[in-house]
């Protein structure tokens, strides 16, 4: 069956050192696995690659703030998704060095994606994980309550510049 685009997942260990090259690691890692079952992901070039999901969680699999932040980057994935909503208790962006990290993450992120992506492999879209301590823009109503929120002012703002430098491109 045909299809309009190719969805990757994004969530691949990211590196304590952020840095521009840095941001295509998720498709090279996709592209890799993608061997196992006999796919060239170059082949398919043709088709819009998006982001489907990219998200950084700082939490583990229990739902609790990660004990460090190679826990953080080495398992992007993990988060708490709270019924509840915004808990202080389960935000892991209150640690500093969490913070930042996540913030460099999405300032070079942003930047990456508005040109398109790059070197080996382009990227024509981004789908941010908006739910929970992934919700980097608190768009989701379980992100935030009276507590507090697990957005970022910050990061919203490289979102917006992002989109602005990446529709004047198209």
């Amino acid at each position: 069956m045909p299809a309009d685009f190719i969805g990757l997942s994004s969530y691949a260990p990211l590196p304590a050192n952020l840095d521009f090259p840095s941001m295509g690691r998720a498709t090279q890692t996709v592209a890799f696995e993608l061997t196992v079952f006999g796919i060239d992901l170059r082949k398919y070039l043709k088709k819009p690659i998006i982001f489907s999901e990219q998200g950084l969680g700082g939490c583990t699999e229990g739902r609790k703030v990660a004990p460090d932040l190679n826990f953080v980057r080495i398992h992007p994935f993990y988060g708490a998704w709270l019924t509840n909503g915004y808990s202080a208790s389960v935000d892991p962006w209150k640690v500093p060095a969490f913070r930042q990290y996540r913030r460099t993450l999405y300032r070079l992120m942003s930047q990456w994606a508005a040109q398109g992506g790059g070197p080996q492999y382009r990227v024509d879209g981004l789908f941010i994980w908006s739910v929970g301590t992934w919700d980097v823009q608190a768009v989701h109503p379980l992100s935030t309550n009276k507590a507090g929120t697990y957005g970022d002012d910050v990061i919203s703002n490289y979102i917006k510049q992002g989109n602005l430098v990446a529709n004047r491109l198209k």
